[in-house]
C-alpha cells in the first residue's frame, strides 16, 4: 500500500471517516466503553463496503497485549483494568468507540481506513508505552487489507489475528500486514489441527529423547521426550510448529498423553531387557489439566505397565501455572502424592517466576535457554541467584539449553545439578541416540546413585569459604568438586589440583589416606562434621568432612580446608612444635597431659566420642573410665594398671629416652578390635611434666601374631561371685527378677504382673489389668489354656512347665509355664504362675527361633508363618476358634532399592514392621514372606473390626515420606480371607493374596 500520506492528509482522512453515519442502536463494553463483539461485526459487516467505495481500501486490525494474566497477578485485577481502559481511551481517540471492540480480555479489534494507518499504529505504539506512568505491557497488532467488500468481517478478524499471532514470541510492541504467507501458514495451521489423529494412528508423530547430563559426575542421569512429526505433506514439523496451536485447539492432551504411553512402553521394554534406565520426563500442557485427568490416567498407565513412577517425570511451563485458576496446584498435589515429580520447565521465561515458586511445590526447576542466549556477567549472577534460592527452596536445578564449555564450566561452578544441552546431543529418535551414547561410551547413572547424588545437590557450595565434594567407599576417595577457594588452598598446601590431593588420599602408604578414612567413616558414625588438623608444605591445616548422602558402601562427603594459625603455639616451647610435627601424621591419637595440672586436651583423635580441641578435665579417670571403654575386656586390668600415674612415673624413670608403650586390643570405630601401639611420651627438663599420649596400629596385626600375643598377655579368667540383697523378695521378684510372673482372679481376668512380664509383651497394666487372655489373643491355643486354668481354679491343680504358645510383636514364641491356686482364707481365689521362654535358654531352640524369624524386621518369615498358621489351623478345626489371614504388600518397595539403595529398602521394611505392630497389637501373628510382602494372621469373629485395622494401617503407610535421607511415596495394598471360607490354610493365603491383587486398579489398554 501506499505510504506516503503525512500528517495532514491522515487527520483530514479521519475527519471525512468519521463522518460517516452510525447505527444508532449499539451494545457497549460495560468496563472500556467500546462496541460489544457482536455490534463490532454488524457494524463493520455494514461499513466496510462504504469505506472501500470511499478510500479504496479498509482493515480490520486487532491488538493483543503480552501476558496479560501474568500482569494481574503481578498487580491486581484493578491495576489490570486501568490498563486496559487506559488503551481503551487511546484507541477512541483515534478511530472512535463505534470502530472499536474489545473481544476477551485483553483483545482490541478495530476496523478503519487502511490509509496512513502504519504511521497511525507507530504512535499508537509510543502512547501505551507511557501509560500509567509506564506500567504497561508490550502490544502485538495484525493487519487485514479488504479491497473485496464480500469478504466476511469473520474472515478479516481471523486473519488480523493470525498475523497478531506471529509475534507471539517477541517481547517488543510492533504489528504485522496479513499476506499470502500468512495464507499458507493458516491453511498448514488447519491441516495439522484437523489431522492429528492421522499423526498419531499412521505413526507421523515420533518420540526423541534429549540427554540430561549430571554435572558433578558427567553421567547420563535422564531424557526429556520431544515430539517432532514427520508429515507426508508438510515433512518434519518441530514443537514450535504444533505444540501452541494445539494448546488453543485444546486437544494437545491427545498427543501429550501419547508421548506418556510411547516412553513408559520404552521404560517397559528396556526393564524387561535388563538394560539400564533413568527417569524421562514428559511435557504436559495447561489445557490438559482443564479437559482431562492426566493424574488418574498416568497412574494407571504405570501401573498396568509396572512402571516405577520415579522413572517419569512430569514438566509444566511456567505460563501455564499462571493461568491454571487453581486447577494445576491441585494436580501437582495429587502427581505428588501418587508418587511423581513435578518440575517447572521454562523458569524464568515469564514475569510471574516468583510467585509461581511462592504458591506451587516443585521437585525441580529447569533455567530458561533465554539466559544462555547472551551469556553475560549480568545473566550469569541472575542464574547463580537462582541455584542458590532454588537449594534454599528445596528445589533441584537443570539448565537447558546449555552449548558450549564456558557456559557447562559455570554452571557446574555454581552448584547446577544437572545439564541438558546440544553440548551434549540434540533430541534424536531413540535407536540412533543409543548409538551415539553407546559410540561416546557415556555412562548411565543408577538409580540408587542417582538418589544419592540428589540429595547432595542440594547442599549449597555458592559460599566464601573453600569447599569440595568426595565421592567415597569408604577405602578409596574422588574429588568431584571444588571450588575457587579450595583451589587456591590447594596450591599453598603443595596441591596441584583436586586430582592432587585425591591421589594423595588413595595412595596405599599415605598417613593421610588412613586419618581420611577414619575421619570419614567418623562422620558418617556420629552423622556430623568432624575435622583432623595435618601439616603440609610447613602449615597446619584443618579438614573437615561432613556426609551429605549415602548409598550403599557409597557417600558424598562435603569437605572443608582452612589453614590455621596456632596462637598457642607461642605458649609451647619448640620442642613442643618440632614433635608435633612429627607425629601428627603418625599417630590416629594424640593426647596432650599435664600431669602436675591433671589436665588434657585432645589434639587428634579416631574415637568417636572424643572432639578435637576439647579439653580433659581428670586425666586419671579420663583413661581408667572413658578410654576404657574401648579397651577389650581381657585387657582391662592391665590397661588401668598402664595409664596408673605411678606407672607412668615408674617407667618415664626407667627408660632415659623419656618414652615407653605398650601393645593392647582397642576397638576401632566400626566396632572390630585391632593390636594398638600406646606411646607416653615426655618433654625435657623443666616440662617434664607434660606428657603426649599417642596410638597408632600395631605393626604387628596379623591373626597368627596376634593371637600370640594375646596367649602370653592372658592371665586367665578372673571371676566373681554377684550377691543380690533385697530386703522384700516379693519386692525383688516384681521388679528385678527376669522371671515373667502373673496372677488372675477366678474370672480369668488378670490381675497384676511383674515388670518382667509387662517388659516381655510390651504391656501396661492399664493394657493388661482387668483382660482375659481371649481377649488380648496372647495365646494361639486360647481355648485349651482357658481349660487347664480353669482346672486349676475348680480343683486346685497344679501345672508344672505345661508347654505352650503365645504371640510376642507378632512372632510366635514356645514357653514352658507353671501355674499355683491361690487361697485367701482357705479358698481358692485366683491362680498365680510364671513361665520361661524356651527359645531364649537353649542355643539349639534359638538357632531353631532364628530360622522362624525374618532377620530385617524381627518378625517371622514364610517358614514361621506356617507354623504358626498351621497351630491356628489346628485350634480351628479342634475348638472351631475361626481366625483370618491378611496379606499385605508395599508396592514401591522394589523400586526403593533400586533408587535409593539396599539402606532404604530395609529402612521401609522395618518401618512397615513398626507400623503394623502398633496397628494390630498384641495377639497379631506379623510375618514378612517375601520382598515387600507382609502377612498378618489372628483368631477372629470379628470381619469389621479387622478391616478397621487394616485401614489404619493404609493411613499409616502412606504417612511414610522419607527413606534414609531420601523423598518418597508409599503406599499397601491389603486383602483378608477368613479360614471359615476355604479348606486348607495354603487356599486361605491364597484367597487373601488375590483378593489384595484385585484391589488394585485395572490393567490399562495398551
Amino acid at each position: 500500500m501506499d505510504g506516503s500520506a503525512n500528517l495532514t492528509d491522515i487527520s483530514n482522512i479521519s475527519k471525512q471517516f468519521h463522518s460517516l453515519n452510525i447505527p444508532a442502536e449499539l451494545q457497549f463494553d460495560p468496563l472500556t466503553g467500546l462496541l460489544s463483539r457482536g455490534s463490532f461485526l454488524k457494524k463493520a459487516q455494514s461499513d466496510i463496503p462504504k469505506i472501500i467505495e470511499r478510500y479504496g481500501q479498509a482493515v480490520v486490525l486487532t491488538l493483543d497485549l503480552k501476558d496479560m494474566k501474568g500482569f494481574n497477578t503481578s498487580f491486581g485485577q484493578e491495576a489490570g483494568d486501568r490498563l486496559l481502559c487506559s488503551i481503551s481511551d487511546i484507541l477512541k481517540q483515534h478511530f472512535g468507540s463505534t470502530y472499536c471492540s474489545r473481544f476477551g480480555e485483553d483483545r482490541f479489534y478495530v476496523f478503519t481506513r487502511a490509509a496512513g494507518i502504519d504511521i497511525e499504529l507507530n504512535g499508537i505504539i509510543k502512547q501505551i508505552q507511557n501509560i500509567n506512568h509506564g506500567q504497561s505491557l508490550p502490544v502485538r497488532m495484525g493487519i487485514y487489507g479488504i479491497d473485496d467488500e464480500k469478504i466476511s468481517v469473520d474472515v478479516a478478524c481471523n486473519r488480523a489475528r493470525m498475523a497478531c499471532d506471529t509475534l507471539r514470541n517477541n517481547y517488543n510492541s510492533g504489528f504485522v500486514w496479513f499476506d499470502e504467507k500468512l495464507a499458507d501458514e493458516s491453511a498448514r495451521k488447519d491441516y495439522i489441527v484437523r489431522n492429528l489423529g492421522n499423526a498419531i494412528e499412521r505413526g507421523w508423530i515420533r518420540i526423541c529423547l534429549q540427554p540430561v547430563m549430571r554435572t558433578l559426575t558427567g553421567e547420563l542421569c535422564g531424557f526429556e521426550a520431544l515430539s517432532r512429526w514427520d508429515d507426508p505433506t508438510y515433512g518434519l514439523l518441530y514443537p514450535d510448529d504444533f505444540i501452541q496451536l494445539l494448546e488453543l485447539n485444546r486437544i494437545s492432551y491427545n498427543l501429550d498423553f501419547y508421548v506418556v504411553k510411547q516412553v513408559a512402553k520404552l521404560l517397559r521394554e528396556r526393564q524387561e531387557k535388563g538394560l539400564p534406565v533413568v527417569p524421562v520426563s514428559v511435557n504436559l500442557s495447561r489445557t490438559d489439566f482443564v479437559f482431562n485427568d492426566p493424574v488418574t490416567d498416568i497412574s494407571t498407565l504405570t501401573e498396568s505397565l509396572g512402571i516405577r513412577r520415579s522413572l517419569i517425570n512430569i514438566e509444566i511451563t511456567e505460563t501455564s501455572l499462571v493461568s491454571g485458576n487453581g486447577i494445576i496446584s491441585g494436580a501437582i498435589e495429587r502427581f505428588h502424592k501418587a508418587g511423581f515429580q513435578v518440575w517447572m520447565d521454562d523458569f524464568g521465561s515469564g514475569y510471574s517466576s516468583l510467585n509461581v515458586l511462592k504458591d506451587f511445590l516443585f521437585d525441580e526447576i529447569k533455567i530458561d535457554m533465554g539466559f544462555f542466549n547472551n551469556f553475560n556477567d549480568k545473566a550469569k549472577t541472575i542464574v547463580s541467584m537462582i541455584v542458590e534460592m532454588s537449594k534454599k527452596l528445596g528445589m533441584h536445578t537443570l539448565a537447558e539449553g546449555v552449548e558450549t564449555e564456558d557456559q557447562l564450566s559455570f554452571l557446574k561452578s555454581i552448584g547446577c545439578e544437572k545439564i541438558q544441552g546440544n553440548i551434549f546431543s540434540k533430541a534424536l529418535p531413540y535407536e540412533s541416540l543409543m548409538k551415539q551414547l553407546e559410540a561416546d561410551g557415556v555412562r548411565w547413572e543408577t538409580r540408587n546413585v542417582s538418589a544419592m547424588y540428589d540429595k547432595a545437590g542440594l547442599t549449597n557450595v555458592i559460599v566464601d569459604n573453600p569447599v569440595s565434594l568426595f565421592l567415597t567407599d569408604g577405602k578409596t576417595f574422588k574429588g568431584i568438586y571444588s571450588n575457587e577457594d579450595f583451589n587456591e588452598i590447594l596450591l599453598t598446601a603443595g596441591y596441584k589440583d583436586l586430582k592432587a590431593l585425591e591421589a594423595d588420599m588413595n595412595h596405599p602408604e599415605s598417613p593421610k589416606g588412613r586419618k581420611c578414612r577414619d575421619l570419614a567413616f567418623k562422620a558418617e558414625a556420629n552423622n556430623a562434621e568432624e575435622y583432623m588438623t595435618f601439616l603440609a608444605n610447613g602449615n597446619f591445616y584443618k579438614l573437615s568432612f561432613r556426609i551429605l548422602s549415602s548409598c550403599d558402601d557409597l557417600s558424598v562427603i562435603f569437605a572443608t580446608m582452612d589453614s590455621l594459625v596456632y596462637e598457642q603455639e607461642k605458649q609451647f616451647t619448640s620442642e613442643l612444635d618440632a614433635l608435633a610435627r612429627k607425629l601428627m601424621f603418625n599417630f590416629d591419637s594424640i593426647h596432650y597431659v599435664d600431669t602436675d595440672e591433671h589436665k588434657g586436651t585432645i589434639i587428634s583423635t579416631s574415637i568417636p566420642s572424643e572432639t578435637v580441641g576439647s579439653t580433659i578435665e581428670n586425666t586419671e579417670s579420663y583413661y581408667s573410665e572413658n578410654v576404657s571403654n574401648y579397651i577389650h575386656p581381657d585387657e582391662q586390668e592391665r590397661w588401668r594398671s598402664f595409664v596408673s600415674p605411678e606407672n607412668i612415673k615408674t617407667k618415664l624413670k626407667e627408660n632415659k629416652n623419656g618414652t615407653f608403650s605398650a601393645l593392647f586390643r582397642m576397638r576401632k570405630i566400626d566396632g572390630s578390635y585391632e593390636w594398638t601401639e600406646v606411646t607416653v611420651t615426655s618433654f625435657r627438663g623443666a616440662n617434664a611434666h607434660r606428657l603426649l599420649v599417642s596410638s597408632k596400629p600395631a605393626i604387628i596385626n596379623d591373626p597368627e601374631t596376634m593371637w600370640i600375643i594375646e596367649g602370653l598377655l592372658k592371665k586367665g579368667t578372673i571371676s566373681s561371685d554377684r550377691h543380690i540383697e533385697a530386703e522384700n523378695a516379693w519386692e525383688f521378684l516384681m521388679n528385678k527378677s527376669s522371671i515373667p510372673i502373673f496372677w488372675k482372679d477366678t474370672r480369668l481376668r488378670y490381675l497384676g504382673a511383674s515388670k518382667a512380664f509387662y517388659e516381655y509383651y510390651d504391656l501396661s497394666p492399664e493394657k493388661l489389668i482387668g483382660k482375659t487372655d481371649a481377649e488380648l489373643g496372647l495365646r494361639i491355643d486360647g481355648i485349651s489354656t482357658a481349660n487347664m486354668d480353669k482346672e486349676i481354679i475348680n480343683k486346685g491343680e497344679v501345672v508344672i512347665k505345661a508347654l505352650g504358645k503365645n504371640v510376642v510383636d507378632g512372632v510366635v514364641h514356645h514357653i514352658a509355664v507353671s501355674k499355683y491356686p491361690m487361697y485367701n482364707m482357705g479358698k481358692i481365689c485366683g491362680l498365680i504362675g510364671f513361665f520361661v521362654d524356651t527359645e531364649e535358654i537353649h542355643t539349639t531352640d534359638e538357632a531353631r527361633r532364628l530360622d522362624l524369624e525374618d532377620p530385617v524386621t524381627g518378625l517371622m518369615n514364610m517358614k514361621g508363618l506356617m507354623v504358626a498358621m498351621l497351630d491356628l489351623d489346628d485350634n480351628y478345626k479342634k475348638n472351631r476358634e475361626n481366625y483370618a489371614h491378611i496379606s499385605c504388600e508395599i508396592k514401591e518397595y522394589s523400586g526403593i532399592i533400586e533408587d535409593y539403595g539396599d539402606a532404604a529398602g530395609q529402612e521401609l521394611l522395618k518401618k512397615t514392621a513398626d507400623i503394623l505392630r502398633a496397628v494390630f497389637g498384641t495377639g497379631f501373628i506379623l510375618s514378612r514372606t517375601n520382598g515387600g510382602v507382609f502377612s498378618i494372621a489372628r483368631k477372629t469373629t470379628s470381619f469389621n473390626g479387622m478391616m478397621g485395622l487394616v485401614q489404619k494401617a493404609e493411613a499409616e503407610v502412606r504417612k511414610i515420606d522419607m527413606l534414609n535421607g531420601f523423598k518418597c511415596t508409599i503406599h499397601a495394598d491389603f486383602g483378608m480371607a477368613r479360614a471359615s471360607e476355604v479348606s486348607s490354610v495354603q487356599q486361605l493365603v491364597n484367597l487373601s493374596y488375590t483378593r489384595m491383587r484385585r484391589k488394585r486398579e485395572p490393567d490399562y489398554e495398551t
